[in-house]
């Protein structure tokens, strides 16, 4: 079995610091960038309104004179379309 020269198995270990040097500033590099792209997804998504579900109840008067509810539901957003009307 022949040895390995002494500056051959030095190179390659050199080598292989070098690699490994490499990859862990490459895993820093992309922790970072995941960390600073949520960040800036949090700071994008916060900046909207946040919009709460109100509840509308509906009355209808009932043949007695008193007042009978016909439906508690949520109110419906009104949106705007093309034409600028309000539905």
């Amino acid at each position: 079995m022949d040895t390995v020269p002494y500056i051959v198995y030095e190179s390659s270990m050199a080598r292989a610091e070098r690699t490994i040097k490499r990859l862990w500033i490459l895993a820093l590099v992309i922790v970072f960038l995941l960390v600073a792209s949520n960040i800036g997804w949090l700071i994008y998504e916060s900046q909207f309104e946040t919009i709460t579900e109100t509840m509308q109840e509906v009355w209808q008067e009932a043949d007695s004179g008193g007042l009978v509810a016909i439906c508690v539901c949520p109110a419906m957003p009104l949106r705007r379309t093309g034409r600028d009307t309000i539905r």
